[in-house]
């Protein structure tokens, strides 16, 4: 699946920083939906395997259109007013479905997906706009978007697209392995552990980079990436090992500047 990651200026819906949940989180929409994006292609190697999703082609594509356009929603004036003061009594939808419905188009054409149908183009809203589902709550659009030339397999994918979402949403390590554990969408088919590092200061950087070495040595993906924590995961039919203590440190003494850095030494 090859596409180009440079978005067109006009997907952000006006420009400007838009809020994903709240102003204190500091995280802007498009930059969560891009690390969703980038998770989703790091796993795409074990889910597409046959032993866990056997993912085609087009149900890759489906898939990285559908975490773009999930929260698309989000990007509106009504909701941006909400999340600046998110009282219940003013809150409002974030999915919608003919804005979700318009920026999948879009986004195909701007990840190069020009080979894909309407239909298929339909089953990606469909995902995006489901990835909220809840039992009973939504099983007649669930129906409505099945006889309209869906199949049930969508629905596969778009609780693959939730689970994703709720590990990215992680605010720590701890809450993204928690997501991933208590998921069968995703805790079937990926294993996961993290490390964390005491931030000293330009030590840290140091010991990052010594540590996910260490881990990606033994088979583990960098995910996500926390200031004192790195979330990894791995094919669990792999069976990846943890690197230990003295491992990181072999690949820390590598380091040419580290002789410099007092922290360090220290």
């Amino acid at each position: 699946m090859n596409y180009s990651r440079e978005p067109q200026s006009g997907w952000r819906g006006g420009g400007g920083r838009r809020n994903w949940l709240r102003p204190g989180l500091r995280a802007e929409l498009f930059e969560h939906s891009l690390i969703e994006l980038d998770v989703l292609l790091e796993l795409l190697t074990i889910l597409a395997h046959p032993r866990h999703y056997g993912l085609g082609e087009t149900e890759k594509k489906i898939l990285a259109v559908a975490v773009l356009a999930h929260d698309a929603g989000k990007e509106t004036d009504p909701w941006q007013a909400y999340i600046r003061d998110p009282r219940p009594e003013r809150r409002v939808p974030h999915v919608i479905l003919e804005l979700t419905r318009a920026v999948v188009p879009e986004l195909s054409a701007t990840l190069g997906f020009d080979d894909l149908d309407e239909p298929v183009q339909r089953v990606m809203a469909h995902c995006a706009e489901f990835h909220h589902s809840k039992p009973g709550r939504d099983d007649s659009a669930i129906m409505e978007a099945m006889l309209s030339g869906g199949s049930d397999r969508f629905l596969t994918l778009a609780h693959l697209l939730r689970a994703i979402d709720h590990f990215c949403s992680a605010s720590t390590a701890a809450d993204a392995r928690d997501a991933v554990t208590n998921d069968p969408a995703l805790g079937q088919h990926l294993l996961v552990t993290s490390h964390e590092a005491l931030v000293r200061g330009v030590s840290t950087a140091f010991l990052h980079h010594a540590a996910r070495t260490a881990f990606q040595q033994r088979g583990w993906k960098p995910l996500l990436y926390f200031s004192s924590a790195t979330v990894y995961g791995a094919d669990p039919n792999d069976r990846p090992t943890v690197p230990t203590a003295r491992e990181i440190e072999a690949v820390l003494k590598r380091f040419p500047r580290l002789g410099r850095c007092a922290e360090c030494r220290a």
